[in-house]
């Protein structure tokens, strides 16, 4: 079962969640070290907020019947963090992403039955982000080297680029999950 879910939400889900939501921010910073400074922040941030809110969700929240509380929970949880690790790695810029961070521990606080499984379905997503950031980065790096047509926007060339991944993500053949059950 862990397999299943390493490899469903490390290939399939993220896909659309990161489609778009900021990616705009990062792929325009394509520095290497940059972006792993980036993972690794999300990642660190990601695990310990998702674990958390788990906790918190499962033995506070549900017996006072007010899960719908998870999405503030999962929020606060998230921003304390990353405060937390601003401040331990103030000597590194990094950018804040937020905007990928808090759907990634909402899915995976959501979507689990149990803490191990949030946290692999957590550390899952940010392997897959780390990865396509790095595929963006190389894209960038690529698209600079050969100086396209003026007319080529690189920003919709990046888009473009991230959307055939999706489909090649999609046009695969999945059916075989169900059988590892």
């Amino acid at each position: 079962m862990i397999i299943n879910s390493i490899l469903y939400y490390m290939i399939f889900v993220p896909s659309i969640l990161i489609y778009g939501i900021g990616m705009q921010k990062l792929t325009f910073q394509p520095t290497v070290e940059h972006l792993l400074l980036t993972c690794c922040k999300l990642l660190l941030c990601t695990v310990i907020a998702s674990g958390l809110s788990y906790l918190v969700t499962v033995y506070i929240l549900a017996p006072l019947t007010l899960v719908s509380l998870m999405p503030i929970t999962c929020l606060l949880m998230y921003l304390i963090f990353s405060l937390l690790s601003s401040l331990a790695f103030f000597k590194f810029e990094t950018k804040s992403v937020l905007e990928v961070a808090f759907p990634i521990i909402f899915i995976s606080v959501n979507e689990s039955t149990s803490l191990v499984q949030c946290l692999v379905v957590d550390f899952s997503m940010c392997v897959f982000f780390a990865i396509i950031m790095l595929v963006f980065c190389a894209l960038i790096k690529r698209l600079k080297s050969t100086h396209p047509i003026k007319e080529f926007n690189t920003g919709s060339v990046i888009f473009i680029s991230i959307a055939i991944l999706i489909i090649a993500f999609y046009g695969a053949n999945i059916s075989w999950l169900t059988m590892l059950k």
